[in-house]
């Protein structure tokens, strides 16, 4: 998004996070796709990306899908 914005100043910015730690875990986990290992790898790297959260312009809660996605309309709608 950074790269983006450097580009494109007025492009807009979405950040779409969990609604917790322990709920990304257990959507990773369920997918059954990856090691425990992996796991722990991608809990970690999403962890250090959500420490840039607050450098988009909008940050949204995944905590129901269609409820995300309208909010994310919304946005979008909104410019």
């Amino acid at each position: 998004a950074a790269n983006i914005k450097k580009c494109i100043p007025e492009a807009m910015s979405v950040f779409i996070v969990p609604p917790s730690v322990e709920e990304l875990r257990k959507r990773i986990v369920s997918r059954g796709q990856n090691t425990d290992s992996e796991v722990e790898t991608r809990i970690s790297i999403a962890l250090e990306e959500m420490t840039y959260k607050d450098n988009y312009d909008y940050c949204v809660i995944n905590d129901d899908l269609d409820a995300c996605v309208n909010k994310i309309f919304d946005i979008i709608n909104s410019i």
